[in-house]
């Protein structure tokens, strides 16, 4: 069967029926190919696969779509396809490309959004990335924020995301900390911000005011994102925790619980009991720097394997060196462990009386206090990190 016709059935065919029609039917490529070519009139059926199958034409040659993404583009719209055009399309496409937008960027966009290719240019979507542009936002950066954020393609722009920055503004505090949290956080322009207020109310009763709150909704942005009553809750699980409301410990706790999920950072702290830690310790973690807890209880175990079972770390020492949980193994504890071991057997009278605290050390004080001043300093550099020893330490 011609290539032509088999793209034509995969169209408009579901997958099952056309694996039977290709491999038991006596269907004529030919006559199917004359049905799409004719220049007699079209009924609507006809003239409905002609623009599907040139649709998908479109988004295989000039978008680079797989053949199953773009077949899947036009399964999950199928009255898309009755009333786009190839040419409202085309210049839809190439508007994000001459935004400055990546690749893989406009396919994400057009594949999660694919209404965008029946907007018009010049009234629907470049006053909508003008706008973008004159917020600061170009190029990739651009690109990032709509692909994760394709619903402020058909946002009304005067009467939603026109007013809608400047109130953000006001949440976060200043244009700069706005931008950086969108790049991180682009569906905030996407929200309804008569549900945001509700949020900021429940967070401030909370005790969560001036700085606090700011600090928390940077930290955390989705908090205001989430329901009034899941927020609810975690500010009660929080509460329930014994730490004080309006302290920065609050805000971080809550953080940690919001990133985790309630269910979750319960979890976390019963696999934490089992690792020999007492409750009044975990407590204690909880309350000092309970943002330490975000990270997942796969990671909590091996570093708390690492700590106790090679270090020889009791897991109490977590009390004071909290953010030992949060450190990479590999990347941090490992060469650092491995470097001490090297001087125990080299320079005895180096070794330091605190393990912890060597972990704990930033990679400036680490290098100057057991890398640098040494006989063996290239012998010891090549052992941290595996880098070879003829480098210079920085």
């Amino acid at each position: 069967m011609a290539a032509h016709t088999m793209l034509f059935l995969k169209c408009v065919l579901s997958p099952f029926r056309y694996s039977v029609l290709s491999k038991y039917s006596s269907f004529s490529s030919s006559k199917l190919s004359d049905v799409i070519s004719s220049s007699r009139p079209r009924t609507d059926a006809e003239e409905y696969c002609r623009r599907k199958i040139a649709m998908t034409q479109f988004l295989l040659n000039e978008c680079g779509f797989s053949e199953s993404q773009a077949l899947a583009i036009g399964r999950r719209n199928e009255d898309l396809f009755k009333i786009i055009s190839i040419r409202t399309a085309q210049q839809a496409v190439q508007l994000l490309r001459d935004s400055g937008f990546a690749e893989d960027q406009v396919r994400k966009i057009v594949f999660s959004h694919p209404k965008i290719m029946q907007l018009k240019v010049d009234s629907q979507l470049k006053p909508k990335i003008e706008f973008m542009k004159a917020l600061g936002f170009t190029g990739c950066d651009l690109g990032h924020i709509l692909s994760r954020a394709t619903g402020l393609f058909t946002c009304n722009l005067e009467q939603n995301l026109s007013p809608k920055i400047p109130l953000l503004v006001g949440i976060f505090g200043s244009k700069l900390s706005l931008w950086k949290t969108l790049k991180r956080y682009p569906r905030l322009l996407t929200c309804n911000m008569d549900n945001l207020k509700p949020k900021i109310d429940i967070l401030k009763q909370s005790g969560m005011q001036g700085e606090l709150l700011l600090y928390v909704i940077k930290l955390r942005p989705t908090l205001i994102l989430r329901s009034e009553e899941a927020l609810k809750l975690e500010i009660e699980y929080v509460r329930n925790l014994g730490i004080l409301e309006g302290s920065k410990a609050f805000a971080n706790a809550l953080v940690a619980v919001d990133s985790s999920g309630l269910e979750n950072f319960e979890n976390k702290l019963k696999h934490m009991a089992t690792l020999g830690l007492l409750e009044n310790e975990i407590l204690q973690i909880v309350r000092s720097t309970s943002s330490t807890l975000s990270c997942s209880i796969d990671k909590i175990k091996k570093n708390m394997d690492f700590l106790k079972n090679t270090a020889g770390i009791p897991p109490n020492i977590l009390v004071l060196y909290p953010r030992l949980l949060t450190f990479s193994i590999e990347n941090r504890i490992q060469p650092r462990h491995k470097v001490i071991e090297f001087l125990r057997e080299t320079e005895p009278s180096r070794l330091p009386r605190n393990l912890a605290k060597v972990y704990a050390l930033s990679e400036q004080r680490f290098s100057d206090k057991f890398l640098m001043g040494s006989p063996e300093a290239a012998k010891l550099f090549g052992k941290y990190k595996g880098k070879s020893v003829d480098l210079a330490i920085s």
